[in-house]
């Protein structure tokens, strides 16, 4: 049985030293190039490595000739533990840790932490990093190491850091991940903590998850040693400072607890920082005096520091315009919103108190709904007013234009409550007449339903208006937009000349296409919406008769003007022909005159052929 053990410790030893050296001091030879043959220049983690190499944190193994970290690969919570302990200074305090080895031996033999890790495992209980419950977890009954969790990590080092009190005066932590309700609910305040630190990024992964369950792999857990390192370091050493220094700082939260108040801020390279709020401290927001409770985040404040206590605040209240889509709501006795802004970026604000109206109605908190757009006004975490529009929206009209504004792609319809423009989304779902199309297959008139959600079209169903018209051609305007004009009963209707239009003149196809057409030719005309999409003329132009006295005659011009009488209307209007050389005019009795042989006074009919708005006479007969 011994012979197992000790080989079983054997295996342990050897399997920690090709992870990570034992050694705490910085190995020869290091420079600030990359040791690692396995991990590359580009690798997302390399600088974080690089920082825990060069600090002789993490040295990794020798395989021949190469240098290995096994970026990829996972790492235990004893294995983790063993190196906060030396970055802790463990191996600079040998009695402590010593002294920590003999006050629980019996616990790390009870858990069966092998003999190359029980003083660092000993060191860490003692500075509170794990306690004896975490301990009896590092060891499985099979033998084997367990798995470090993500969640797991956030709590050893914010107690590394010395911010368990942090943490556990946290009643209600907001944490904008999606799968915030998967973290373990004790877990929560210290991923909050931690997140505040800057060691785990606020935005989760590509989808916004914490992922709590995930095994942490060693080029991770190099980033988050390396970015709480210093952090460790000044808790871990226990130096302070007598000196009082004045600092203009951005307030990030105040956290007050039953034995000690703590203030977060944000110093002026972005990091975060925390410390003690002396309990005799003077405090003024506005300059008027205040409580901690009157301190919020967001505020601009000038603090007197003493050591590592605040002892004097001297805040200003500050209100900020917010604005986004809904990412996510709380319905608790805290409410809690997280926007989503363009950029992809989540913050997340209490509601406790707001003023809330939705699509210019008051409203509730249970009204708000994910994807609806806010325009909020906020003091620090709180929301003070919120005006939410509903972030998915029906609108039913007619379509007006659809066009390229630079980058954006607009569309412009009419509704019974006016006129609307909205920004169609990149992958918006587009139908016409019920067949998937491109929103260049759209046509305007086209009826329309529209899905709106936030400031985006993502669906728009199109239906044609088709109708047949008929008539005779008065306008034909030739451009890249080419319309063309068609008179008849109705009076004048202007229509777009699809593209594609089918054109037949005669029956056969225009090879010229509109400038075949000339004013004067009878249109038959498919059109859909505001569209022709087919058109087939005849040459022969529209004549009509017209019945009325002539009025006047130019001969030297060839022009007559007739008055007629409209029985519609009831009113005489003059209307102007032209005869020429084929014009035929008869007398009473039939027979052939001359243009001079007409009278004015005489009553007359006559035919006449609309040529482009000239009135040309067929013949002119007296009655």
């Amino acid at each position: 049985m011994m012979k197992q053990n000790i080989k079983k410790v054997g295996v342990f030893i050897a399997v920690f030293l090709m992870i990570f050296s034992t050694a705490y001091a910085a190995p020869i030879g290091v420079t600030k190039s990359n040791p690692f043959s396995d991990v590359p220049d580009n690798h997302w983690a390399i600088q974080y490595i690089l920082d825990m190499y060069n600090k002789g944190i993490i040295l990794g193994s020798m395989q021949g000739n190469s240098r290995l970290f096994k970026p990829e690969e996972g790492i235990s919570k004893l294995e983790a533990v063993t190196l906060i302990a030396r970055i802790m200074g463990s191996n600079d305090n040998e009695t402590a840790v010593n002294t920590a080895y003999d006050k629980y031996k019996a616990v790390l033999d009870e858990a069966k932490i092998p003999s190359w890790a029980s003083k660092e495992v000993a060191y860490a209980m003692d500075r509170g990093v794990v306690t004896e419950g975490d301990v009896k977890t590092f060891i499985d009954s099979k033998g084997n190491q367990a798995k470090l969790l993500r969640h797991e990590m956030a709590i050893y080092i914010v107690r590394a850091m010395g911010l368990e009190d942090t943490a556990k005066s946290i009643k209600y932590p907001t944490l904008s991940f999606t799968d915030f309700f998967n973290i373990p609910e004790a877990s929560r305040p210290y991923i909050k903590v931690a997140v505040d630190q800057g060691v785990f990024d606020k935005n989760g992964d590509a989808k916004g998850q914490f992922n709590p369950l995930n095994q942490l792999t060693r080029a991770e857990v190099a980033k988050i040693f390396s970015l709480s390192y210093d952090k460790i370091n000044k808790t871990s050493s226990g130096t302070t400072t007598s000196d009082t220094s004045v600092m203009d700082v951005t307030i990030d939260s105040v956290i007050e607890s039953s034995n000690v108040n703590y203030l977060s801020y944000k110093t002026s390279d972005g990091k975060t920082e925390i410390l003690n709020i002396d309990p005799n401290a003077v405090i003024t927001v506005d300059d008027k005096t205040a409580s901690i409770s009157d301190i919020k985040s967001g505020m601009s404040a000038k603090i007197k520091v003493k050591g590592s206590n605040v002892t004097q605040i001297e805040a200003k209240s500050l209100e900020k315009n917010v604005s986004g889509t809904v990412f996510s709501i709380f319905y608790g006795s805290d409410p809690i919103l997280t926007l989503e802004d363009k950029d992809g970026n989540r913050v997340s604000y209490h509601l406790t108190g707001a003023t809330i109206k939705k699509d210019g109605k008051t409203a509730s908190v249970n009204d708000i709904e994910p994807k609806d757009v806010v325009e909020a006004v906020a003091s620090g975490d709180k929301i003070i007013s919120l005006d939410v529009t509903s972030g998915v929206r029906q609108y039913e009209g007619t379509l007006k234009e659809v066009k390229l504004d630079g980058t954006k792609l607009l569309l412009t319809m009419d509704t019974d409550d006016g006129t609307e423009t909205f920004e169609i989304s990149d992958d918006a779902s587009i139908k016409r007449n019920k067949r998937s199309a491109d929103w260049t297959d759209l046509k305007k008139g086209d009826d329309l339903e529209v899905t709106v959600e936030g400031d985006l079209v993502t669906v728009i169903n199109a239906t044609s208006t088709d109708r047949d018209i008929s008539g005779s051609i008065t306008g034909i305007f030739i451009s890249s937009s080419p319309e063309i004009t068609i008179t008849n009963d109705e009076g004048d209707m202007t229509y777009a000349l699809a593209s594609d239009a089918d054109i037949k003149i005669d029956g056969r196809t225009a090879v010229d296409g509109i400038y075949n057409l000339r004013l004067g030719y009878q249109a038959e005309a498919s059109v859909e919406s505001d569209e022709i999409v087919k058109l087939s003329v005849s040459s022969t132009k529209e004549n009509s008769l017209i019945f009325g006295t002539i009025k006047r005659i130019e001969t030297k011009s060839n022009l007559i003007s007739i008055s007629v009488y409209d029985e519609t209307t009831k009113k005489t209007s003059d209307v102007v022909i032209l005869v020429t050389d084929d014009t035929k005019i008869y007398d009473k009795d039939g027979d052939i005159i001359k243009l001079r042989d007409l009278d004015e006074g005489d009553s007359v009919t006559a035919r006449v052929q609309d040529e482009g708005g000239i009135l040309k006479a067929i013949f002119i007969s007296i009655e």
